[in-house]
């Protein structure tokens, strides 16, 4: 894998992946994971597309208070790979508004910060470099065990999709993540890392 930052083979924004404990019950071999590798951070807001809440959309009770008093926030992060094979990790989750958007930080799985958490068995994944750096990754839904609201979501089709402001840049935008006929998050600016292994680029 080359290391300079944008040559068209690889580059590089702020940050880095963490994978957690818990993992999907799908994970297939790796061939996206082998040739890239991204997470970004970002703020969040809900749109519904076609399905109802299952339940009202409320924060868990033990930080309940500090979301209403706006001590914590909503964000969404994303991350792939995440474990073995070609498992993304999206999921929405509240956070103190004063931390700064970065790939680096964690939020492992049970946190109960999380309102979300999606993993998706990767099927199809598209790096652009022109006319900047961008990309859109397709996949199934195979597990959503935090989501008390949306119920079932396995077998829906996830799309997410980011572009950088320039090679090298740490600045993501129009960031939005969406799940077939339920839900979208997204942002208009965030923070991330998009790392592409040589022949990545299209």
């Amino acid at each position: 894998m080359m290391n300079n930052k944008m040559r068209r083979r690889q580059f590089f924004a702020a940050g880095a992946a963490t994978a957690g404990a818990a993992l999907p019950r799908v994970a297939k071999a790796g061939k996206f994971a082998e040739r890239y590798r991204f997470v970004s951070e970002h703020s969040s807001g809900f749109s519904f597309l076609v399905d109802a809440l299952t339940n009202p959309l409320t924060p868990n009770a033990a930080i309940a208070d500090r979301v209403r008093s706006g001590a914590l926030r909503q964000r969404e992060r994303v991350e792939f790979p995440y474990g073995d094979g070609d498992t993304m990790r999206s999921l929405a989750y509240f956070e103190d508004p004063a931390k700064p958007f970065s790939a680096d930080n964690e939020v492992p799985s049970g946190d109960p910060r999380i309102l979300i958490e999606i993993f998706t068995d990767v099927t199809s994944v598209l790096v652009k470099n022109e006319p900047f750096p961008h990309l859109v990754v397709i996949g199934l839904i195979v597990e959503n065990p935090t989501s008390t609201f949306f119920g079932n979501l396995t077998s829906r089709v996830m799309v997410f999709s980011a572009a950088l402001d320039a090679a090298g840049s740490d600045n993501l935008s129009l960031v939005v993540s969406s799940t077939a006929s339920s839900h979208v998050l997204g942002a208009r600016t965030g923070s991330g890392r998009l790392q592409i292994s040589e022949g990545g680029l299209r």
